[in-house]
């Protein structure tokens, strides 16, 4: 069963890494019409390396909310970037595109991060919580037995 649920895991990362190149090919070579480069591709497959392997451990290590935050924030740079693309605005589009998608994922990343600690926090302070209260009652339990 694990083995199923890792390779689901690496599929779906797998599955970002390419959705990532292949969004950042078309914005680039389709909507800014800029000439075919390989070596602009590999780094679009770099960054989606980059992506993944956060996507990844995120998985891995059952951060889904993390996750979910991931995936919205990555939708919606993405969304961005190719409208920004699109739209051109005179020469700036590019810039305004890329500079766009970059601080929504670094926002995203660090938002995902953020409230995964936050979760994390809360539930190493409910156990701590109930471990007080199991100390608390050990000793009024001896008290009635005596």
């Amino acid at each position: 069963m694990k083995k199923s649920s890792t390779g689901l895991k690496l599929i779906l990362s797998l599955i970002i890494l390419v959705l990532t190149t292949v969004l950042f090919s078309y914005g680039v070579f389709n909507l800014l019409e800029t000439p075919f480069e390989w070596a602009l591709v590999i780094r679009y497959a770099l960054i989606g390396f980059g992506l993944a392997a956060y996507f990844f451990i995120l998985v891995q290590f059952k951060l889904t909310l993390g996750a979910i935050i991931f995936l919205l924030g990555y939708s919606f740079a993405f969304l961005i970037l190719l409208s920004a693309y699109r739209e051109g605005s005179a020469g700036w589009g590019d810039l305004i595109g890329i500079l766009s998608w970059m601080f929504i994922m670094l926002a995203t990343i660090v938002l995902s991060l953020l409230v995964e600690l936050v979760r994390v926090l809360i539930r190493k302070n409910k156990e701590k919580k109930v471990a007080l209260a199991t100390q608390a009652e050990e000793p009024k339990k001896e008290e009635l037995q005596e």
